[in-house]
């Protein structure tokens, strides 16, 4: 064996000590010392922002892209559609908000004919009926349980219903699991 190679102990050393520095080199932070010019690029690239460079932008913009450009615009811009104000845009996280007034009648009958409604006579639901064995009724009743409570735990009688017909009513959509502890 030759003088000149690392023992077993010396090795590991060599192998943690190169691990050490290879994950604090790693953790190191980004520097960026001072003109760097980075600020320089930044102001040269939100220079553009302006009126003037999104004109610009938009010159070179054919009239699919303008189109969905403007639609996407935040800024106030009038409402093609013909929608009451304040509901221009739709944002779903937000209430929407018809301004810090009641709507008029005019403005209440045309945010009423947005809404989908249907003049035929609804047809009444059947009854829901478990059908099973006593072990599958009892774990479907188990998970209905389960499903009030988590859902409607602290609402009064009307709210726990609500809740349990609208576990119902999804074993009937066929975008839903046919069993309630689906």
């Amino acid at each position: 064996m030759r003088a000149d190679t690392l023992t077993q102990p010396q090795a590991w050393k060599a192998v943690t000590a190169l691990g050490v520095v290879c994950g604090l080199s790693a953790c190191a932070t980004y520097y960026i010392p001072a003109g760097s010019g980075r600020d320089a690029g930044l102001m040269r690239v939100t220079a553009s922002f302006s009126d003037r460079g999104l004109k610009r932008y938009v010159a070179n913009m054919d009239p699919a892209m303008l189109a969905l450009a403007r639609r996407h615009d935040p800024r106030p811009h009038t409402d093609y559609w013909g929608r009451v104000p304040g509901w221009e845009v739709i944002r779903l996280k937000d209430i929407p908000r018809l301004g810090d007034r009641d709507p008029d009648f005019e403005a209440a009958r045309l945010i009423n004919s947005l809404r989908p409604t249907i003049d035929e006579e609804l047809e009444v639901a059947k009854p829901f009926v478990l059908t099973g064995t006593p072990e599958a009724r009892a774990q479907a009743l188990q998970c209905l349980t389960q499903a009030v409570y988590y859902e409607a735990g602290f609402e009064p009688g009307e709210g726990q219903m609500a809740v349990a017909q609208t576990v119902i009513n999804r074993m009937r959509h066929p975008g839903y699991p046919k069993s309630i502890c689906g």
